[in-house]
């Protein structure tokens, strides 16, 4: 198996999260608003530990215009019950 690197990323933030519908989004907002004067590369990966509150559905809709721009480095990772 051969990996594709697109570029160097510098720094990675893992959230883990759980029903966190409600919070998570200001907490990207803030880290997104943060990278954006930042001069390295960076990336968010969200590993949703089985919500219910249909969370990363939720995180995929309201960022999804955005995604191509500054957040395309948001992964969202779904670890199912």
């Amino acid at each position: 198996m051969e990996f594709v690197v697109a570029e160097t990323i510098h720094l990675s933030i893992v959230i883990p999260a759980y029903n966190e519908r409600q919070r998570l989004p200001a907490t990207l907002h803030s880290l997104f608003h943060f990278f954006q004067s930042q001069e390295y590369s960076t990336e968010i990966i969200v590993v949703d530990d089985g919500s219910t509150d249909e969370m990363a559905e939720y995180i995929s809709h309201i960022f999804k215009d955005k995604i191509d721009g500054i957040l395309k480095n948001l992964f969202l990772l779904l670890n199912s019950l």
